[in-house]
């Protein structure tokens, strides 16, 4: 509840947060040893934006409306 997350926040903790928009994704692994984890962490956040992209209408979708995950989603 909205409760517990403000006694979590004042007390400095990082409350558990769960949420379940559209269906179940899977990111891809990546060797997290490799130098460019920023370039890896890019990645995934950008699946997942385009994942939830494909949940709104086309004229809602800014960036992420030309993403080829967001394309292969919407035709199959």
């Amino acid at each position: 509840t909205t409760d517990d997350f403000f006694f979590f926040f004042i007390r400095g903790e990082r409350p558990e947060v769960a949420m379940q928009i559209g269906k179940a994704i899977s990111l891809p692994t990546f060797d997290e040893s490799s130098t460019n984890l920023k370039y890896i962490r890019q990645k995934k956040a950008d699946l997942v934006m385009a994942h939830i992209a494909a949940l709104l209408p086309p004229e809602y979708r800014g960036f992420y409306n030309d993403h080829l995950t967001l394309t292969a989603q919407t035709v199959s």
